[in-house]
């Protein structure tokens, strides 16, 4: 039996893609740049924190979660967080 396109529905969506293009983006206008001053006083470095959060506005501007909320919903985000420590 062969699936045909009116058996498909989309249930949920996630997002993939859109955090991986903000990152690509940071890095290609060497954003950090503009945080090479230590700030915070925790784990992440000023420019860290900065990236995390513009990717978040970026790709959910209406976003009324906290960070761990945010982070939690999207798929592979772990994945994408480690491409970032990377960069």
């Amino acid at each position: 039996m062969q699936t045909q396109l009116k058996d498909v529905a989309v249930l949920e969506s996630r997002a993939y893609l859109d955090i991986a293009v903000v990152n690509e983006l940071w890095n290609q206008w060497q954003l950090d740049q503009a945080f090479d001053y230590d700030v915070t006083a925790g784990a992440l470095p000023t420019n860290m924190i900065a990236k995390i959060l513009t990717i978040n506005r970026c790709t959910d501007p209406c976003s009324h979660y906290s960070i761990p909320h945010w982070a939690k919903k999207r798929a592979r985000w772990r994945t994408f967080l480690k491409l970032i420590f990377q960069a």
